[in-house]
Formats: structure tokens, C-alpha cells, sequence
């Protein structure tokens, strides 16, 4: 059933994206409880459904398509729906329709809820005639790991997976965009929208495992009272600052045009960029841990011990000014300090927020300030902070948090928080240079009968082509079935049968978690694939043993925007002999 999707006018006319919406129909679109809004002067979308409409479309729907037959393809996922084929045959379906003129393909299900002006801007970023696959992972732990073309992978669970499939034997990485949201959980998202990323807010997936949003609301009243402050100003959006009352010792997290949370105290920033965890896993069971791609902290149980919350009740903008305001939320007969026992209302004072290319490849968090506060009514101020400015209580802080500065991922850089043998994360290096590698000495030699010290002086190989070393190709022997997969420089697995590019792409867990114990047993933040404990179950491994340097070889420089992996060849192999040579080069 279609839920909702708000396409909110594009400010920028020539920039132009198509919106392809995965629809499911058993009841006609202009019966829908979440009828969708379109603007085709600003924006284009096609609705692709399972089935024809029994009714016609209405005026404010995209035009639709019927998908087209997917009963050919495999698949062989047990206890899931076939409908995860129509959903990935769409991207070819978007394409083959010919639209002149478009940049951007975009893809969403059919309960998914755009905010497409950011989404214009985010991309912006980007050079559409290069190789890019912007998104996100899932905020749960389990579904990144168990969930991640057509005729080949019949055995992957969803759409997601299949596209990601394709993409990758084109050499195409994902884009980690981290205003893309797919919520992964279940029931109360407040504390995801209290604590968003220093990004855009792009899409929000997955209303339907969703409560509403706002208290004393159906979900529908509660997305178009959301898109009320999306409207006026929806680069700022979500966008957490805080402030400091000193005098009454007060900490105020402002979600602008969501929520705002009064603290009793003096509550350090980065306590506040933590997720409060007001939701559950996406898996539902006893037995399933809560793991999430983020750093959460508790939520109370007792409203007593939680902050005062305060949800957006209007919005008001004239010119570039925008006022929004927020009404207190009942909280039982709790005790309050009389700072703010009498505190009924918070208004914020904001200029809109306009953001360049530059201000996103290094965002920094906007501060904020309480101009003036009273028994029943507290005004703040939403600016840009200045240059050397602290988000911090009156002591002395330098931290980059409080300079309103986050973590910019540069997935080269390794804090190698694991024990033992670190061959799996070095043999499937993700699709950038690498940076650094920590905790040497936590782990084995990287090289087999060596020391520490002898076998980094050995990864040598980094001297003669820093931007290839630890860069993974794979490529086939079609005669003896054979899979090649070499990280340059450091070693080269040789699988005796084919395996698919996308299950050779994950971490062999070669190593052990960081912290003892079987607590966190198994938990990353990447996939990992099981190494097998027996030597003859697993691929042969060649490791580096020298390297010859032709002076006229030029070694190509890595493109670090929208990278895209190299192809290798097996030039020269015989049955029973050694693997002779593997020819790597830049794709076509």
C-alpha cells in the first residue's frame, strides 16, 4: 500500500533528477491514506506499480507505470517475497524510458518521504557524469550484515542488495550520504530525529515500522505537520544545536522543527550527539541484540529523569526570517527546578539557511543562544557561529565538538580495533587509498614468519605505488573456474571454484573483537564473512614475497571522487602450476 511521499519544490530549476516510487497497489492511489504530492514542473517522478490502477491517477500523482514481468528471474531466498526482483528491474526500467535532460536517478519504496529540496542540494556535490551510488547503510547492525544482477543473485534478500550487486561489477562503491535515513528500527524515532547527523535531511524510510512522530497524532497529521517546518526552511531541518543557560544552569537541545530538550544541568555536547535509544531493533525477538551502526546511551524509563520536551506546535517565516515555535509536553507531576517548572512555550529565532558546496564537504553545527527567558516563555537564537566560538558551558572546552565541527569518514583511515590476525580487514580493503593503519601492536605480524617490526618494513610495496597498495581487484580463470582476488601489495586469494564479486567484497573474519568477552562477539561496522577454521576449506593464499619496477611503467593515479574499482586478467595459468601473472587495469 502506498503510505506518503511529499516532493517539496525544487529551488534549483535546472537541476534535474527523476524519482522513481516502488509501488505495491491493492487498493486504488487516490484512495490511499497517504496520497503522494507531485509537482512536475519542479520535479519528475514515475510511479511504477505491481499491477494496473482500477481507477484513474489523480491530477497530483506522477505518471505510472506497470512493472514489467520478473517471473524468469531466480530466487531463492527462503521466507521473503519476489517482489525484492520487480523492485531492483526497476533501475533499468527508469533508464530505458529515455528522459532527456535528467542527472539523477533516485529510488524509493513506496513508504518513503523525500525531502527533495535537500536531496538537490547534497547531490549538488557531486559530478553526475562520473560513477556514483549515493545512500546509506541500515542503522541496524543485523540488517547491514545478513542483507547485503538479477540472474546471478537470486540467492540475496532484497532490492537494496541486487542493485548494490550490480553495481559493484561495474566497480562502483557506495557513497555514504548520512542524511539518507532507511530506519532500520522500530516504533519511537524520537530519538533519531533529536540526535540527526551534521547533514541534510534526504529521505526517511520505513514509515510504517514507525509510530507518528508527534504525540496526539495519526501518522498522516503528523508528516504534514513535520513538512509545515520542512517547507519554510528544510536545509536547516533536524539540524541539533545546543545552548547554554548558565544562570539557572540549563542545557537546551534544539532539533529545529521537530523538538527541543530542556536539561536540568550542565550536560557536556558530545553526551547530546549520542542517539537517545527511544526505539528497538528492526528484528523483532528475545533473543535478538539491540546492535545499531551508531552510539546511543539510555533513555530513562522514568519521565522524571528525562528532559523537558518541547514539539513543534508552528512555524511562521517572512522574507528570510523564520520563528518557530514549540509547546511543552505533559511529563506527569514531575518535580522541576523553578528555572522551568512554570516553562510553557520555546520560541527559536532563525535566519533560513542556505548552504553551498562548500559549507557540505565541511559542515560545521550552527550555535545558539537564549536571548530571553521568562516563567512561561523562552526565546532562542539559531545563528552561525563565530570563528572561534565553543558550543560549551562556561569552562574551559577546546574540543573540536564544541567548536561545532564533526567527524568528516574517510574510510582509508584504520583505528584497527581488533586482536589477532588482521589478513581479513587488509586482503578486502574498502574503495580508497589507504591512510593509516592503529594498534600495530595489537595484532599478529601481517606477514606469516616475520616479526612486527620485519613485516612492515616488508609491506614495501606502499613505497612504489602508495595509491594502489591494499586496493582489491577480482578477476575470473573461465578455464579451470577459478576466483582471483589480489589486494596489491600485501597478498592474492585464489578460489578453486566462482564466486559471486559481492560475497568476495566482505572482511574475512580472520581477527577477534577488540574488548574480551562474548558480549560484543562478532559486532563491526562492516559485513564480515565467516573465515573457515580448516586451511583446506579456505582459498590459497599468496603472499608478497618481491616486487620488480619497470622505469617505464607510469603508475595511474586512484580517482578519489566517485572511485571506481580496477579489472584484472589472468594472462598466463596452467592446470597443477603456479598462478603466473595477473594484469591489473583501470575499467572501461
Amino acid at each position: 500500500m502506498l503510505k506518503f511521499l511529499r516532493l517539496t519544490p525544487s529551488r534549483i530549476k535546472d537541476f534535474l533528477l527523476i524519482i522513481s516510487l516502488l509501488i505495491s497497489t491493492p487498493i486504488p492511489l487516490s484512495h490511499s491514506p497517504y496520497p503522494p504530492h507531485h509537482t512536475p514542473r519542479d520535479t519528475r517522478a514515475v510511479a511504477f506499480l505491481d499491477q494496473p490502477l482500477s481507477t484513474p491517477a489523480g491530477p497530483n500523482l506522477p505518471p505510472v507505470v506497470v512493472s514489467s514481468d520478473t517471473r524468469l528471474f531466480p530466487y531463492t531466498f527462503k521466507s521473503s517475497l519476489r517482489s525484492a526482483i520487480r523492485v531492483a528491474r526497476v533501475v533499468k526500467e527508469a533508464v530505458d524510458r529515455n528522459e532527456t535532460g535528467i542527472r539523477w536517478f533516485v529510488y524509493g519504496d513506496d513508504d518513503t518521504v523525500f525531502v527533495v529540496d535537500n536531496l538537490v542540494e547534497v547531490l549538488s556535490k557531486y559530478d553526475h557524469d562520473k560513477w556514483y551510488y549515493v545512500g546509506s547503510s541500515s542503522e541496524s547492525y543485523e540488517q547491514n550484515v545478513k542483507y547485503s544482477c538479477l540472474m546471478r543473485y537470486g540467492h540475496l534478500y532484497g532490492s537494496d542488495s541486487r542493485i548494490l550487486a550490480c553495481l559493484v561489477e561495474l566497480g562502483v562503491g557506495l557513497t555514504h550520504e548520512p542524511g539518507f535515513h532507511q530506519v532500520d528500527v522500530r516504533g519511537n524515532v524520537f530519538g533519531m530525529l533529536t540526535a540527526h547527523p551534521l547533514s541534510p535531511l534526504l529521505p526517511l524510510h520505513h514509515l510504517d515500522a514507525m509510530e507518528p512522530i508527534f504525540p496526539n497524532m495519526d501518522k498522516t497529521r503528523a508528516l504534514e505537520h513535520f513538512f509545515k517546518a520542512v517547507t519554510a526552511d528544510s536545509s536547516r531541518i533536524l539540524q541539533q544545536t545546543v545552548c547554554y543557560e548558565n544562570f539557572n544552569s540549563l542545557t537546551v537541545s534544539v532539533a529545529w522543527g521537530y523538538a527541543i530538550q530542556v536539561y536540568e544541568g550542565n550536560q557536556l555536547l558530545p553526551d547530546l550527539l549520542s542517539l537517545p535509544k527511544t526505539f528497538s531493533s528492526w528484528k523483532r525477538g528475545t533473543r535478538v541484540e539491540a546492535n545499531f551502526m551508531f552510539n546511543t546511551r539510555e533513555y530513562p524509563r522514568n519521565a522524571c529523569e528525562r528532559p523537558l520536551v518541547f514539539y513543534l506546535e508552528s512555524v511562521v517565516s517572512d522574507n528570510n526570517v523564520v520563528w518557530s515555535n514549540y509547546t511543552r509536553h505533559s511529563d506527569g507531576k514531575c518535580r522541576r527546578s523553578d528555572a522551568i517548572k512554570h516553562l510553557k512555550e520555546i520560541r527559536v529565532v532563525s535566519q533560513k539557511l542556505e548552504l553551498d558546496i562548500e559549507q557540505m564537504m565541511a559542515p560545521r553545527r550552527q550555535c545558539c543562544e537564549i536571548s530571553a527567558s521568562h516563567d512561561e516563555l523562552m526565546v532562542v537564537n539559531d545563528r552561525k557561529c563565530g570563528a572561534d566560538e565553543l558550543i560549551s558551558m562556561n569552562v574551559v572546552y577546546s574540543c573540536l565538538t564544541e567548536l561545532g565541527v564533526g567527524l568528516t569518514r574517510e574510510p582509508g583511515f584504520h583505528q584497527f580495533d581488533v586482536r589477532g590476525n588482521a589478513y581479513g580487514l587488509l586482503a578486502a580493503h574498502p574503495l580508497t587509498p589507504l591512510v593509516s593503519l592503529h594498534h600495530i601492536d595489537h595484532i599478529d605480524p601481517i606477514f606469516p614468519n616475520m616479526t612486527t617490526t620485519k613485516a612492515m618494513q616488508h609491506f614495501h610495496a606502499a613505497e612504489v605505488d602508495s595509491q594502489r597498495i591494499l586496493q582489491q581487484t577480482i578477476c575470473y580463470d573461465r578455464l579451470f573456474s577459478r576466483t582471483v582476488s589480489v589486494s596489491w601489495g600485501y597478498a592474492i586469494q585464489v578460489y578453486n571454484k566462482h564466486i559471486p564479486l559481492p560475497d568476495v567484497l566482505p572482511v574475512p573474519e580472520t581477527f577477534r573483537q577488540w574488548k574480551w568477552g562474548t558480549v560484543f562477539a562478532g559486532v563491526y561496522t562492516f559485513n564480515t564473512i565467516r573465515f573457515h577454521p580448516h586451511p583446506c576449506h579456505r582459498p590459497t593464499i599468496f603472499f608478497l614475497v618481491y616486487l620488480l619496477v619497470d622505469a617505464y611503467v607510469i603508475f595511474s593515479c586512484i580517482q578519489m571522487q566517485a572511485p571506481r574499482r580496477h579489472c584484472c586478467d589472468v594472462l598466463s595459468s596452467k592446470s597443477g602450476d603456479l598462478l603466473r601473472y595477473v594484469n591489473a587495469a583501470k575499467m572501461n
